[in-house]
């Protein structure tokens, strides 16, 4: 049975959940959840880590998943005064 969200399906409506994922023409099973929106939200972390900010189709909005994103490299004077070369 389909589940209402990207990469989640179970067996009866009931669950348990499972969520994959499809990579280079492989499917990836992330594991089983309980509920629908728990399996929903491995899959956008999935999403995530593997594809960045570029991630299409997630289920809840790219937003909810800031901490996975590669933080931006700082600044020249953000890493402090440069260092003469000996």
């Amino acid at each position: 049975m389909k589940a209402k969200f990207h990469g989640v399906w179970a067996r009866s409506e009931h669950g348990p959940y499972k969520a994959s994922i499809c990579l280079a023409g492989m499917k990836h099973t992330l594991g089983e959840f309980p509920t629908a929106e728990e399996a929903a939200r491995a899959y956008d972390k999935a999403q995530v880590q593997i594809r960045g900010a570029n991630s299409r189709s997630l289920n809840f909005p790219l937003e909810d998943y800031k901490e996975l994103l590669p933080q931006d490299p700082p600044t020249p004077s953000e890493k402090g005064p440069l260092k003469p070369r000996d």
